[in-house]
């Protein structure tokens, strides 16, 4: 599904979240542990240079039952993954006022991107019961949505 942007109003619904990018960047990177930015030559070279980004615009009226969905259907994902002892991946989100929601998944390299995260046969099944049937209901929530991939310009 796609739409042309509505001049003014769609610019200023992107700035915010782009401002809040920035803000996000600048706290990862000058929140890492000391240690780490001894050997570096700055903060920002501690951060991951990839990251695929889910774009989610949400119909205004529906924000409130699009959060309750989306926080079920993390704590859902989160507690079959703990139940096997899987590993989690980090995701970080930001959201406006005007129903935008960007989340952010670290890659270290592009090579990830042609190894999907495997899980054992027993886990698939319970995503499919139990994780992904928020995913229809979620969808009919939104305006627009699709994913990206963002490269960190360190020079």
């Amino acid at each position: 599904m796609t739409r042309k942007p509505h001049g003014s109003a769609r610019i200023s619904m992107m700035k915010q979240p782009l401002v809040s990018v920035l803000v996000f960047l600048a706290v990862n990177a000058f929140g890492q542990d000391s240690t780490h930015l001894s050997s570096a030559r700055s903060p920002w070279d501690n951060l991951p240079t990839i990251y695929t980004v889910h774009i989610d615009e949400v119909m205004i009226s529906s924000m409130q039952r699009f959060e309750e969905l989306n926080a079920a259907q993390v704590r859902a994902r989160t507690a079959l993954l703990e139940q096997h002892q899987l590993p989690i991946t980090p995701a970080y989100e930001i959201s406006t006022s005007l129903g935008l929601y960007i989340s952010f998944r670290p890659k270290k390299s592009y090579t990830e991107f042609d190894q999907p995260v495997k899980y054992p046969d027993d886990v698939k099944k319970l995503m499919n019961e139990k994780v992904n049937p928020y995913s229809d209901t979620v969808h009919t929530l939104l305006r627009i949505h699709h994913n990206e991939i963002w490269a960190l310009d360190q020079s």
